[in-house]
């Protein structure tokens, strides 16, 4: 196969990239102003909640002999403190292909769990990416074989230095082509910020 097909398809496939990104920043939009709006809906809700709780703890107020009671009885408001084997873990939240988890980690471990989340999201991102899986189960089951299957590979992987020399040389179309493609995604991307 010649390198002028390559390209080719390398350009279409970087004109369906670009039409996605559109797409994607135009539902972005929408996903924030709808963010926006459940946001001030919730800071809605708690505000008449707070008002409801005050007045509900000023009617239990007013109750005679209310407040030898309440007095005993610590606030809603106030966290429980549970007691148990999880003492020493601590509770971290993080995300793993956009969905949020919340594990639990030793003390002064939380630098290596999130270590293992990013390798772990990066190995199910690019499965889900390829678009050939769309189930979050198999991704997960791949992503884990990919990651065990490197573990048990030797440290002999190629440095880019290396793969560039084996290149074939692009004429001066090619990279003029290539060039144009770049600066296309670079300006498509440059631009975006940062997602939600």
């Amino acid at each position: 196969m010649t390198q002028a097909p390559l390209i080719e398809q390398i350009a279409e496939r970087v004109e369906r990239l670009l039409v996605r990104h559109d797409e994607l920043r135009r539902t972005n939009e929408l996903l924030a102003q709808q963010l926006q709006a459940l946001t001030h809906d919730r800071d809605n809700l708690r505000s008449r909640l707070m008002a409801a709780r005050a007045r509900i703890d000023s009617l239990i107020d007013r109750l005679p002999g209310a407040s030898a009671a309440t007095a005993a009885e610590p606030p809603l408001d106030t966290p429980r403190r549970r007691s148990g084997a999880c003492s020493a873990m601590k509770q971290v939240e993080v995300k793993i292909m956009g969905q949020a988890y919340l594990l639990g980690a030793p003390e002064g471990g939380e630098d290596r769990l999130h270590a293992a989340v990013q390798r772990v999201d990066a190995a199910m991102c690019r499965i889900r990416d390829a678009g050939k899986i769309k189930a979050r189960d198999r991704i997960a089951v791949l992503a884990a074989l990919n990651l065990a299957f490197e573990l048990g590979e030797p440290a002999q992987a190629a440095t880019p230095a290396q793969e560039a020399t084996d290149a074939p040389a692009l004429s001066v179309a090619e990279q003029a082509t290539l060039g144009a493609l770049l600066g296309r995604l670079d300006q498509a991307l440059g631009d975006d910020g940062q997602l939600l």
